[in-house]
């Protein structure tokens, strides 16, 4: 199929500032470098976006969000509960300011952002206000030859991951309703010590 990339040449498509279209668990993502304002700008232009609007970002491993996040109290009683998985959770950066975050369950997206030793953008690969792509026939429709995909199939349908913020009061605030119920989040930090 026209313009699928192995593993390797999609690390190296990060390395190089460039991005590409991905599997994640709930859909196809677009992936870049969220250190280099290339590929931040690429994603912004290809999607259509507001850049006033944050992108979200996925690590392989706890120890990975931890490099350029604060895990602490709630949310890490969440983080070791959820993930891997569809719970993106806004953390405040090391560095200052704040980075929306979730440890993914994809095995490939998890394998790239491991690969590349860093987190990646993960947006979902559609252009603003347009319905989710789950398959790279979805990628090459909408995007054409302009997206290199790292190919998975096609991805069950589903909801994107629920995001949420827990404010300095310990209050968890709902931002995006998703893939893992409210609910059910907010019952496991009544229940939790």
């Amino acid at each position: 199929m026209r313009n699928l990339i192995s593993l390797e040449t999609a690390v190296e498509c990060l390395k190089q500032g460039k991005i590409l279209a991905f599997p994640t668990e709930t859909s196809y993502g677009i992936a870049g470098d969220p250190r280099s304002h290339e590929a931040v700008a690429a994603v912004y232009k290809i999607k259509k976006r507001d850049a006033v609007k944050p992108l979200l970002l996925i690590a392989s491993s706890i120890s990975m969000v931890e490099r350029i996040a604060k895990l602490e109290n709630s949310a890490r009683r969440l983080a070791e509960v959820f993930w891997p998985g569809p719970l993106t959770l806004i953390l405040p950066r090391i560095n200052g300011g704040e980075v929306a975050i979730r440890v993914t369950s994809s095995k490939i997206a998890s394998e790239l952002a491991a690969a590349f030793d860093y987190p990646i953008i993960a947006t979902s690969a559609n252009e603003s206000g347009e319905p989710e792509l789950f398959s790279p026939e979805d990628i090459f429709r909408v995007f054409g030859d302009s997206l290199p995909v790292l190919g998975g199939g096609v991805i069950p349908k589903s909801p994107p991951s629920t995001l949420i913020k827990i404010e300095a009061n310990g209050e968890l605030k709902v931002l995006r309703e998703g893939a893992i119920p409210s609910e059910k989040i907010k019952s496991f930090l009544h229940e939790s010590p």
